[in-house]
């Protein structure tokens, strides 16, 4: 036991030279409002929430690498009838990210953003067996009287 002692010792002289200098440096304020803030469920800060939110909506060019095209097909254009926008996404996209990205195109702020991950389907070739990539897609629903240009004579 001796030899965890030791060890165990030389972990708290660490944690105190770390408090002494966090102590006497003035971000030490800083620290103590941060442990203050109530956190979400996923451990982050709200405070943390809207500034990486506020990023967004700041960087230019956000929506080209958000949106990456809308999908043309036969169950989207049914839906373009009842105000609702099929676009695929990027895979780290968000529903507030594709929200921005919108308004920032557009010029349409949408009413809600709904997100669905596509499975890439098995595929085979000759004998090889293989995989298409994993997509994220969005439905973006607009309020009545708002559209989108997208397929204009198509």
């Amino acid at each position: 036991m001796s030899l965890f002692d030791k060890f165990k010792k030389k972990f708290e002289k660490k944690q105190k030279k770390t408090t002494q200098i966090i102590a006497t440096d003035d971000t030490a304020q800083k620290q103590d409002d941060k442990k203050k803030e109530p956190k979400t469920k996923t451990g982050v800060s709200k405070k943390e929430v809207k500034e990486k939110r506020v990023q967004v909506k700041d960087k230019t060019g956000i929506a080209a690498e958000v949106l990456i095209r809308p999908v043309n097909t036969e169950k989207s254009a049914f839906l373009m009838e009842k105000n609702q926008y099929v676009f695929e996404v990027n895979s780290n996209a968000s529903k507030v990210a594709v929200k921005h990205a919108i308004k920032h195109l557009y010029g349409v702020m949408p009413e809600k953003v709904r997100i669905i991950n596509v499975k890439g389907k098995q595929v085979t070739f000759r004998r090889t067996r293989g995989k298409r990539k994993d997509w994220k897609k969005a439905i973006v629903i607009l309020k009545k009287g708002d559209k989108i240009e997208i397929f204009e004579g198509v």
